[in-house]
């Protein structure tokens, strides 16, 4: 059977706790040396996620913004 992407949301959950936990480890174990990386990476998610989130929702967007911003694989149906 195929699977549809609506199927894998729920692991998401999981995979943000357990990405989380192993952060958390990480700051713990070396605050001087992980703290940048860390809060790099959440940067870069969050900044992502607020990149792609109009297409997300539905929205309808420009052209140049799908196909100029977002395209960045030729694959990918924008």
């Amino acid at each position: 059977s195929e699977m549809c992407i609506r199927d894998s949301f729920p692991s998401t959950v999981f995979l943000v706790l357990a990405v989380s936990y192993v952060m958390d480890g990480m700051i713990r174990r070396r605050p001087d040396t992980w703290r940048g990386p860390v809060y790099g990476l959440t940067a870069g998610a969050v900044g992502l996620y607020v990149l792609f989130y109009p297409v997300l929702i539905g929205l309808m967007t420009p052209t140049w913004y799908t196909s100029n911003i977002l395209k960045w694989l030729p694959s990918w149906p924008f």
